[in-house]
């Protein structure tokens, strides 16, 4: 019974003692780790070992100077040596006339050779900027492997495509043509049709788009357009029920089933083959590949706001009959940062480094009252001191309060880029056309369907629109465009019209 009451004798505490193969094991562990680390610094270039820096001959030595002339005679003697080393000569032999010639010739010979290099990749930069097209690239393109690659994606959707469309921007649509295109692909491609879709045409009143229609119809077969905004593309494309005014607020589509219809004909043409490839070009930004996607009815393309979205063909099957090929932007011109490309939004306004230049073209075309009225500023005639108006407006300054004329800038062309300035070009006179004549061709295009749902100037504000010049280059200067009397009789024609 005592032995019960008795409470059991608790666990004897183990010893922390370690055993010989226990101590060896951690030391080999340890000495693996330190390795390890040693072996990662000195592959990543740390030594682990402080850099001292070398502190040079003290001031206060009395040899100093004696020992910089040691110094650098050592450094002499180095030199010379190397030399030895690498002259072909035996050392302490001076080079007779005959090795003297013989190096001349070596000498000459290189400098030759560098001469040929120079020329064959001159003839290369030459075929690269002027191709059979007999357009010229732009400078820009020599160091920007990625503008010639967009060129070559050009030239694949000409060469494969039997009907090609020109995509043109309503608002300026002379300044969106590549004339030297057209011509060549005549030239070349006899067999060809080239289509023109004059598209955004919500952007411009209803008189505006006729008068254009009429004018480049004696040329190409020409189409009005408007391309979807994406948005319930999968229903009644190019058909809609909606009223003038309400629909310019939607995004439904126009102008679809008149295109589809004009290449149905070519379809069922005798001079093509029953399945047609369609090429879609133009500048950037036009809309190729939003006119695909309102035409697929879905979003088989990317489409975006910044010019140079596309960089490569795509091709999208319409239907059995009809396959589209999209293009990448391209810039028809010789420089790619003139102005007159600036302001068809075919460059991203980041990349500009002289951006009031543009802005004063626009206040050279335009009427300065609209434009001052639509940012609600002061009527300034000339253009540094519209631009200030704008940055004190907007808050754009410098230090000390300096307003910051190129920012103005920039906020101005990104406005008229994005629309946010509306504008039109009136059509050029019939002598300002091209040698391009083909008035007998057939459209079989009916725009009354179209231009419906356009709303007319007597449906909008007067002031809404700013009138500009068409068939002119922007980089003409100012004595050259008409006054602001002429704009006016222009407004006043246009609105007899619409009555």
């Amino acid at each position: 019974m005592a032995k019960q009451g008795l409470a059991k004798n608790p666990k004897k505490r183990k010893s922390k003692k370690l055993t010989l193969r226990m101590q060896n094991k951690i030391h080999r562990k340890r000495l693996d780790k330190t390795r390890k680390i040693k072996k990662l610094a000195k592959k990543k270039g740390f030594s682990g070992r402080k850099v001292t820096k070398d502190p040079g001959i003290p001031n206060l030595w009395p040899y100093k100077q004696r020992m910089l002339e040691k110094l650098h005679k050592k450094l002499d003697d180095e030199e010379m040596h190397h030399m030895e080393e690498v002259s072909p000569f035996p050392p302490g032999m001076n080079p007779s006339p005959s090795d003297a010639g013989a190096l001349a010739n070596l000498r000459s010979q290189a400098q030759q050779r560098e001469v040929e290099f120079e020329a064959e990749q001159t003839i290369l930069q030459d075929k690269a900027t002027h191709d059979e097209w007999g357009v010229p690239l732009k400078k820009a393109a020599l160091s920007n492997s990625s503008k010639k690659a967009y060129y070559r994606e050009f030239k694949k959707v000409v060469e494969a495509a039997d009907v090609i469309l020109e995509v043109l921007d309503a608002r300026d649509p002379e300044g969106c043509r590549a004339r030297d295109i057209e011509k060549n692909i005549l030239t070349q491609y006899p067999n060809k049709k080239i289509v023109l879709v004059l598209n955004k045409i919500d952007l411009v009143p209803q008189e505006v788009i006729k008068q254009w229609l009429v004018n480049l119809r004696t040329e190409f077969p020409t189409v009005a357009f408007k391309c979807s905004t994406q948005k319930g593309q999968r229903s009644n494309l190019g058909k809609t029920e909606e009223d003038t005014l309400s629909f310019r607020n939607t995004g439904s589509c126009l102008g679809s089933d008149q295109l589809v219809k004009l290449l149905k004909n070519y379809c069922r043409s005798e001079d093509v083959k029953k399945s047609i490839t369609v090429g879609i070009v133009g500048y950037p930004n036009v809309g190729k590949s939003s006119l695909i996607n309102s035409l697929r009815r879905s979003k088989v393309t990317g489409v975006g706001a910044k010019p140079g979205y596309t960089t490569s063909m795509q091709q999208v099957k319409l239907d059995r009959d009809i396959s589209l090929l999209d293009c990448p932007g391209i810039v028809f011109s010789e420089n790619d940062l003139t102005s007159e490309v600036i302001l068809r939004n075919s460059v991203s306004v980041e990349k500009i480094e002289d951006p009031v230049h543009p802005v004063r073209l626009i206040l050279d075309r335009c009427k300065v009252e609209r434009l001052s009225a639509r940012y609600k500023i002061p009527v300034c005639y000339n253009t540094e001191d519209f631009l200030r108006e704008i940055a004190n407006q907007r808050g754009k300054l410098k230090k000390r309060g300096i307003p910051d004329v190129n920012q103005a800038a920039r906020i101005v062309l990104k406005d008229w880029n994005s629309g946010k300035i509306p504008f039109f070009t009136l059509p050029p006179k019939k002598d300002m056309f091209g040698e391009v004549q083909n008035s007998t061709i057939e459209w079989g295009v009916d725009d009354d369907e179209t231009l419906k749902h356009i709303p007319q100037m007597k449906d909008r504000m007067e002031e809404e629109f700013i009138p500009m010049l068409a068939g002119l280059k922007l980089n003409d200067k100012a004595d050259t465009m008409q006054d602001d009397s002429d704009d006016e009789e222009e407004d006043v024609e246009i609105e007899e019209e619409s009555d």
